[in-house]
């Protein structure tokens, strides 16, 4: 408790801390307009982005002489407050507004009798005959829709599992083939219900197919929203059809939501029976798993999770679901529950390997804490072998005391292992090469580790790995600049021993900026009175680098180092310039770097004659 108490306090003084920097640059802004009193809009962000309270905003603003614009941070949080009713609580990842029915709307679905969806058969994948109810466009609701608009349908039944428990929702198809006779009985309830006559068109005994393409489903008041688009013909109120889902999307849900169970009970296992679901994501390309935990997992603590969910799975275990009394459900030893949730009576429990009847029989029987058992509305496998493989990815803090877990199952699993393995055999070859390629080789693998999904067991091991490659690269590069530095010395020694002009212009083979500079700190030291500029050159990079050092004596007879390196640079597509005494300066054609010298060296000799 005390531990927890500590890091709520520490990531308050953290909010305290930014709180106190955004507030300072909000004073600034409101001093530099000649005023004394902090905007609405800045006390808003503070506290709705950075969750810094406003009576602090306040206490701070007074302690300066300031004030704080209150209606107007009043007037913007109703604002917020406006939009969130708006949308129900719900904004897409792109920022639009989520398909919901509003009270006005469910009362109006029950006021004619329009029963809420049967659900029933969502835990099965097969197509599903069904009757459109309704079809709700977000504002109100229409009799007929054509190609385009995003629209929800209401039907009598669904297959479809709706977005809940952080299970995300089905996708799939409705297909209408029938006649549609029956629309035009219903002219008058449709008055009522939508305010508009159906036309003639509508009322036709037999249309060509139709259909809906469904993207997302939720649940709103009981009603199950079959949210797309239609995709052929005209869909209307009282078509009979098929529901059909895609059934390839849904397989990897199952095996990611039957695999966050049993990673559930091996957090337990290994952590320790104080580890409570906090959330969880169960989607086709992954799932996630929030738990509450004070620190991170150690890398053995992962690799034990992952051991015992892939036993779980090479085991086969069978998945059991039932729904049963809750006051029976609780009874049973070892069940686990999302604290705060509510559930019905009766409650769905989903155990793996053992079934239902047995755990109810002998409920308080210890043995079943060794078992995954939990109260759950999801869609699952039927055995755990169908999961294929289970591999962590990531574990990560989400907040104060919750860690977030993210992991894959069946052929992305596998994927992941086989990249691992491949991976680790080319950092093994790699310790095998020669000095010259394996520098390079080194920089690919560092590549490759950031862009690969790999299990978080596997990456933390090739990480040692490629530090030890990285440290034998660093060596090889470092006897490299050694025996490039003693080159560039040795030719800039060469270069000051053989010269007797006032003026020496030479390119430098094989240095780089650094090495140049020294290769100029020799010659100026042997050769005082003379006016130096060097070059060096890389065709790989296109790239020029070009130093000068002029003497004082050669200053005053007109030549400046600044001026010298400008006519070089721009000669090699480049500029520069420093000062008199001293300059460096680049360019971009080491094809031109031949003619540079030769004007660099006329440029020198013209200005000190």
């Amino acid at each position: 408790v005390a531990k927890i108490i500590r890091n709520e306090e520490e990531a308050f003084l953290k909010t305290l801390d930014r709180g106190i920097e955004l507030f300072d640059a909000a004073a600034q802004r409101a001093i530099a307009q000649r005023s004394t009193n902090i905007t609405a809009e800045d006390s808003f962000k503070l506290h709705d982005t950075y969750g810094f309270p406003i009576d602090l905003t306040q206490v701070m603003a007074e302690e300066r002489g300031m004030s704080v614009d209150l209606e107007g941070y009043e007037e913007l949080m109703e604002q917020a407050r406006r939009r969130s009713r708006k949308t129900g609580g719900h904004v897409g990842e792109s920022g639009e507004i989520v398909m919901v029915l509003p009270p006005d709307a469910i009362a109006s679905l029950q006021k004619l009798g329009i029963k809420p969806t049967i659900d029933e058969d969502k835990y099965l994948a097969r197509p599903l005959s069904v009757k459109v109810e309704a079809i709700w466009n977000g504002d109100d609701f229409d009799n007929v829709v054509g190609i385009g608009r995003t629209i929800a349908v209401i039907t009598n039944r669904t297959n479809f599992y709706t977005e809940q428990g952080g299970q995300v929702g089905d996708r799939g198809s409705l297909y209408i083939t029938s006649e549609a006779g029956s629309v035009g009985m219903r002219t008058v309830r449709d008055q009522v219900l939508f305010g508009s006559q159906l036309s003639g068109d509508e009322g036709s005994s037999l249309r060509g197919a139709v259909r809906v393409k469904i993207e997302d489903v939720k649940t709103c008041g009981g009603y199950v929203l079959h949210i797309g688009h239609v995709i052929d013909g005209n869909l209307n109120v009282g078509d009979r059809g098929s529901l059909k889902i895609d059934r390839d999307r849904r397989t990897p849900i199952l095996a990611n939501h039957t695999a966050t169970h049993l990673l559930n009970h091996a957090l337990r296992e290994v952590l320790g029976e104080d580890i409570n679901q906090k959330g969880s994501l169960v989607a086709p390309d992954r799932l996630r798993f929030d738990f509450s935990h004070p620190r991170p997992m150690t890398m053995p603590e992962i690799a034990k999770v992952e051991q015992l969910v892939n036993e779980a799975i090479h085991h086969s275990l069978r998945i059991h679901a039932e729904t049963v009394p809750l006051e029976l459900a609780e009874k049973i030893h070892g069940v686990r529950a999302v604290f705060g949730e509510q559930y019905p009576d009766p409650v769905r429990v989903v155990s793996i390997g053992k079934p239902i009847r047995n755990l109810i029989s002998m409920s308080r029987n210890p043995e079943w804490k060794n078992y995954s058992i939990e109260f759950c509305g999801g869609t699952h496998l039927h055995a755990t072998a169908e999961a294929m493989a289970f591999v962590i990815v990531q574990e990560q803090a989400l907040a104060a005391g919750i860690r977030r877990v993210t992991a894959l199952t069946g052929p992305a699993a596998l994927a992941a292992r086989e990249a691992g393995a491949e991976l680790e055999s080319r950092i093994i070859r790699a310790s095998e090469m020669d000095d010259q390629t394996l520098p390079e080789e080194c920089n690919d693998i560092a590549k490759l580790m950031d862009q690969l999904t790999i299990s978080a067991t596997t990456r933390h091991k090739l990480t040692g790995l490629c530090e030890e490659l990285k440290e034998s690269a660093k060596a090889i590069r470092k006897q490299e600049n050694a025996a490039g530095r003693e080159m560039v010395v040795e030719q800039a020694r060469m270069l000051a021993e053989n010269n007797q002009d006032p003026v020496i212009v030479h390119e430098v083979l094989g240095a780089d900026k650094e090495t140049l500079l020294v290769a100029m700190d020799i010659i100026r030291a042997k050769c005082p009175q003379a006016a130096a500029m060097l070059f060096t050159s890389s065709e790989v990079e296109s790239k020029v680098v070009i130093v000068a050092g002029v003497p004082e004596i050669l200053i005053s007879k007109g030549l400046k180092a600044g001026d010298w390196v400008q006519q070089a640079a721009q000669i090699c597509g480049g500029g520069g310039g420093g000062r008199p005494d001293m300059a460096q300066a680049g360019g971009k054609n080491p094809d031109k770097v031949d003619e540079a010298i030769t004007k660099a060296r006329a440029f020198a000799q013209q200005a000190i004659s």
